[in-house]
């Protein structure tokens, strides 16, 4: 009797698949359909300005945006102080220059008048 269990659980640990099996199993039904939805579509929707670029591309483009947006508002903050606008991002004055350089930003163009 002890032998018929032990066999019959071993069966079913066998068949059952390994976890990391079973994590990517949806995750390969979900291209499957991604697949299928493509290939039915009769006119694809024309390419965005976005889609036309590539993933990395895109997200190096919208980091730029941000960080030279961001570090203009810190230096309007700060009155052009880099010093201060530096503290005020939380950043190394080091590197925060360091960006200001990246970005082509004169913290001169901030001070007032």
């Amino acid at each position: 009797m002890e032998k018929h269990m032990i066999r019959e659980s071993l069966e079913v640990v066998i068949s059952q698949r390994h976890p990391a099996e079973r994590a990517r199993a949806p995750e390969r039904r979900v291209d499957a359909r991604r697949r299928d939805d493509v290939s039915q579509l009769e006119d694809p929707p024309a390419p965005t300005t976005l889609g036309t670029v590539a993933f990395r591309e895109a997200k190096a483009c919208a980091i730029a945006e941000f960080e030279s947006a961001y570090l203009r508002n810190m230096l309007r903050r700060a009155q052009g102080n880099v010093s201060l606008a530096a503290r005020l991002a939380g950043k190394e004055r080091s590197r925060f220059n360091r960006l200001l350089r990246k970005h082509r930003i004169v913290a001169a163009d901030f001070r007032p008048v």
